[in-house]
């Protein structure tokens, strides 16, 4: 009687213990499929065996420093546009000033 109610127990122990397995799997796999990362079950099995949190930050951090590095690039390229803009404004006033001189200059060698 005692004996059949320990076994009992410990095949319920099991079946719950089996149930939270995987209800743990599945929530690995959801997180995962967020973070946009392709596995198999061997892989969601291994997460789980090490319990490892740092597989889920690992595709944000990864994407993080992806965009700070797209975030320089365009800083970069934005401040040479800026340069260009500025060199063209420089030039222009070059020509208005040449166009200045040469209206001046060619009403003083009309004189002469």
């Amino acid at each position: 009687m005692l004996l059949q109610k320990f076994i009992d127990v410990m095949n319920e122990y099991n079946r719950i213990q089996l149930e939270y397995r995987e209800k743990c799997k599945d929530r690995i796999t959801r997180q995962l499929l967020i973070t946009g990362r392709q596995t198999n079950n061997e892989e969601v099995e291994e997460m789980l065996e090490s319990g490892n949190p740092t597989i889920f930050t690992q595709g944000i951090i990864t994407d993080t420093q992806q965009a700070k590095q797209s975030l320089a690039d365009i800083q970069a390229r934005h401040a040479d546009i800026i340069k260009l803009e500025n060199s063209i404004r420089e030039m222009h006033d070059m020509f208005i000033d040449m166009t200045i001189l040469i209206e001046n200059q060619g009403e003083t060698i009309n004189r002469i």
